[in-house]
């Protein structure tokens, strides 16, 4: 019972778009592995990365396209927010402002 519980998670998922999106991050790993010459820091912040984008996508993928429509404004102007807080907080780094 606990079990269908839990694949019941990933039912809003298109197992076509998974499986492509896993593929292309393999590929990027392998790219990564071998040009990052044996400096494994990059390669486990990038599975770090990606773990957490992967949590955010089935966590997405669960919620009421409705709510979105609801939360819209509110998450677009706290994006905005962001993108002027850059202005003022942020710092120069290789010709680019950023936190």
């Amino acid at each position: 019972m606990k079990m269908i519980k839990y694949l019941k998670i990933f039912e809003n998922i298109d197992r076509f778009l998974i499986t492509l999106i896993l593929f292309l991050l393999i590929i990027g790993l392998i790219t990564l592995s071998s040009a990052s010459q044996q400096n494994n820091s990059l390669l486990v912040g990038q599975l770090i990365n990606i773990s957490l984008g992967i949590i955010f996508l089935v966590f997405l993928s669960n919620i009421n396209p409705k709510q979105f429509i609801l939360y819209a404004p509110h998450i677009y102007i706290f994006s905005l927010i962001l993108l002027i807080s850059v202005s003022f907080f942020g710092f120069e780094s290789h010709g680019v402002t950023t936190f």
